[in-house]
């Protein structure tokens, strides 16, 4: 492992959609940590340096809005993604606003304009994302 680059929690519980945006983002520089459930992605946070989480939204027995607001002020310093195939755009406002998170991005997201942001987010961590819903 590589301190060096930044460290990314996928968190979906859709184990084919984590393969193929895990591979896509080791490819574009960061290391990447997978999780099927908020219980082992909490566990991570717990245990892991973790630089960004990008989170499902529609996940069993929890949705993205109840785990970023149960981990917002334990792990506040991890920048927050939010992914949906559902979300409303007023919700979408609602997680940037009360949850912390940078940006929310529908699904099917572009996985370089993902690897962009969370790069963006590390990188200029004083200023708003603009566009933060897409």
């Amino acid at each position: 492992m590589n301190d060096s680059m930044p460290r990314v929690l996928l968190l979906d519980d859709d184990a084919s959609l984590l393969r193929a945006l895990s591979r896509q983002l080791n490819e574009y520089g960061f290391d990447v940590t997978t999780s099927i459930s908020a219980a082992e992605a909490t566990a991570i946070l717990g245990s892991t340096k973790i630089d960004a989480l990008v989170c499902d939204n529609e996940m069993p027995g929890t949705t993205g809005f109840q785990f970023l607001a149960g981990i917002r002020t334990r792990f506040p310093d991890v920048k927050r993604f939010m992914l949906s195939g559902t979300i409303l755009d007023r919700n979408a406002e609602r997680a940037v606003a009360e949850l912390g998170v940078t940006r929310v991005f529908h699904k099917p997201c572009d996985s370089q304009t993902l690897c962009a942001a969370i790069e963006a987010s590390m990188n200029l961590t004083a200023s708003p994302a603009p566009d933060a819903v897409i």
